[in-house]
């Protein structure tokens, strides 16, 4: 377990605000990229509009699903008043309201238990989340879209595999 978990919490809820700029600011640059790199497949090739909305979906995606991730270190904090449930009468109705903040490497969730109107419980939990979807997602934009190069020893090698005739 982390000694301080208070301070990688922490640096998550920053890391969440950079990465959510950096994810708006990528969407910026891919729909005002003046050309994209074709996505083609044998004879069939795809417009740039289409493969800016592939993009898109992409990157909206990735970083949904590395916000649904379990936090990896948890901090919670639970009170409870038994004053409070030994007055509710046992016709009080229970109510339970929650919150729930999923950002990329940050999540808060608070739960609040009342019987009757008045507060009886309460759970909350900051943790720290890796959302690699999200990263995997940045790191194949950066190097399929931005520093594309066709001409690249690596970009053939991906390509063509590594017995790529020279001839060809």
């Amino acid at each position: 377990m982390i000694e301080n978990a208070a301070v990688v919490i922490t640096a998550g809820l920053w890391l969440s605000v950079v990465v959510l700029f950096v994810v708006a600011g990528i969407l910026w640059n891919l729909w005002h990229r003046e050309s994209l790199p074709e996505v083609a497949y044998g004879g069939v090739a795809l417009a740039q509009r289409r493969v800016r909305w592939l993009w898109t979906a992409a990157l909206l995606g990735a970083t949904a699903m590395g916000s649904a991730r379990d936090p990896m270190v948890t901090n919670t904090t639970t009170m409870e008043d038994p004053d409070a449930r030994a007055a509710a009468s046992p016709s009080d109705a229970m109510r339970t309201t929650s919150r729930n903040v999923p950002l990329p490497f940050y999540r808060y969730e608070r739960e609040d238990v009342s019987l009757g109107g008045v507060a009886v419980a309460s759970r909350e939990m900051t943790g720290f989340v890796l959302p690699t979807p999200l990263l995997w997602a940045l790191l194949a934009y950066l190097f399929l879209v931005v520093r594309f190069n066709p001409d690249s020893r690596w970009t053939r090698r991906i390509l063509h595999g590594r017995k790529r005739n020279p001839a060809t």
